[in-house]
């Protein structure tokens, strides 16, 4: 990740964003208490003490519901690549049991597919781009598996096998690229966000004598609240950012069809 660029998935601005946060809430919460006199503030507390407790709870449930959603998605698209890795290198290794002219295509087929996954789709997954040609390389591996028919009782059940393969890897293949279809909602959004300022709002509507502690108390409800936001930005997007899954099965499998040897 590079630290220069602007964008939220950058770390840096990440957290210069959710410090900003911090200090405005501290400023805001500082002129508030100026504007309204302490005994006044004092007059309220036990009241905005009990609606701020409901408010923070719901707040912190619902935040936390999204939060397990997020990451229980993002690590769907975590093991979806592992099982299509999987299902690849088992039609890969399958094919060597196969006459030579078949198995040599579809390896090919296989080896051009990994390729373009490694090369381009992943780039444009993280800029919410369909992979319009690695779908194509995708289905080419299924044109070279229908293109032969097995004669013998062992290149049948190698076959089948072959062919139950393919469809855990389009299955898997389909769960990855149509992540974006799962991702947060606007209105999800609006939630979390909407919630996240009412709850740091409503520390302005309390006073204490020792000023320093009271903006310690607002800067540390700001910062769980805005942390808590961003690792759900971070979580919303696997491709890309600093939580992003990583290429090292796919890379894994091109070393193994690059070198041509058996994994044990």
């Amino acid at each position: 990740m590079n630290p220069y660029i602007i964008t939220f998935d950058n770390p840096l601005i990440g957290g210069i964003s959710i410090a900003l946060v911090i200090i405005i809430s501290i400023v805001v919460q500082y002129f508030t208490n100026k504007l309204i006199d302490f005994e006044k503030n004092e007059a309220m507390h036990t009241v905005g003490g009990i609606y701020m407790s409901a408010v923070g709870t719901l707040y912190s449930v619902v935040l936390g519901m999204i939060i397990v959603n997020a990451s229980e998605d993002f690590s769907t698209v975590r093991q979806s690549i592992g099982n299509e890795v999987e299902a690849l290198l088992k039609i890969y290794t399958g094919a060597d049991e196969l006459p030579k002219s078949y198995s040599d295509r579809l390896k090919t087929t296989i080896k051009i597919y990994v390729d373009g996954v490694i090369d381009d789709e992943w780039d444009l997954l993280s800029k919410g781009m369909t992979p319009e040609n690695t779908r194509r390389l995708f289905k080419n591996i299924w044109f070279s598996i229908r293109g032969y028919e097995p004669k013998t009782e062992n290149q049948k059940i190698i076959y089948q096998a072959i062919v139950t393969s393919w469809t855990s890897a389009e299955e898997a293949r389909r769960v990855r690229v149509t992540f974006d279809n799962y991702t947060i909602t606007k209105i999800e959004w609006f939630i979390m966000i909407a919630g996240g300022l009412v709850n740091i709002a409503f520390t302005f509507f309390f006073s204490m004598r020792n000023s320093l502690a009271h903006a310690l108390m607002t800067g540390m409800v700001a910062f769980m609240v805005s942390i808590n936001l961003y690792a759900v930005f971070l979580l919303s997007d696997p491709f890309s950012g600093t939580k992003e899954v990583t290429l090292d099965q796919f890379l894994f499998l091109r070393t193994y069809i690059s070198e041509g040897r058996d994994l044990h």
